[in-house]
Order: structure tokens, then C-alpha cells, then sequence
């Protein structure tokens, strides 16, 4: 969940994320962001960003934004090479 409590993140199998409104659980946007299954996903300590885990040896941070069409997401704003659970350090390291 993020700061504001506004947005709730999924993610698993088939590398695609689904952010939700964390109030009434309605799905406001999906996006494939690896191309294997993610194994973590956690927003920034402010809540702004997203940080995603794959078993593709990938950590990549996303700026979801306002609610968009499933299946559409842009680029990702940061992305690193990582093994292990996410930690703070992976956090600064994309600069947030």
C-alpha cells in the first residue's frame, strides 16, 4: 500500500502488476513490468514510486501516476540488477 493509503500493488506470476483502489479495491490499472514472475513489489518509503522484484534478476522502480488503461504503463524510471529480498539500500540506489 502506498503513504496516502490510496493504492494497493499486486504482482505475481507472468511479470504483470495490478495497482487497486485500496478503499473500495477496484482495479485502476495493470502492466506487464518483467518478463518472469515478480516476486516483490513495494512503494518507495514516500509512497510515490514502485519498486519491483523479479526472478528475471531485475529490480525495476515504476512512477504509477493517475489510474490508466490495463496494459499500458510507460517505461520504467530506474532499473538495477539485484538478488534477494529488497532492502533500503536498493531504494537509494535508484536515487529514492
Amino acid at each position: 500500500m502506498n503513504f496516502a493509503g490510496a493504492r494497493l500493488a499486486e504482482a505475481g506470476g507472468g511479470g504483470i502488476v495490478r495497482l487497486h483502489d485500496a478503499r473500495t479495491g477496484r482495479l485502476l490499472s495493470k502492466f506487464e513490468a518483467h518478463r518472469e514472475e515478480i516476486n516483490e513489489v513495494k512503494f518507495a518509503p514516500r509512497g510515490l514510486l514502485l519498486l519491483t522484484a523479479s526472478y528475471d534478476s531485475t529490480v525495476k522502480l515504476w512512477e504509477p501516476g493517475p489510474p490508466v488503461p490495463a496494459g499500458t504503463a510507460g517505461a520504467p524510471v530506474g532499473e538495477l540488477h539485484a538478488q534477494g529480498d529488497l532492502t533500503k539500500r536498493d531504494f537509494q540506489e535508484l536515487g529514492v
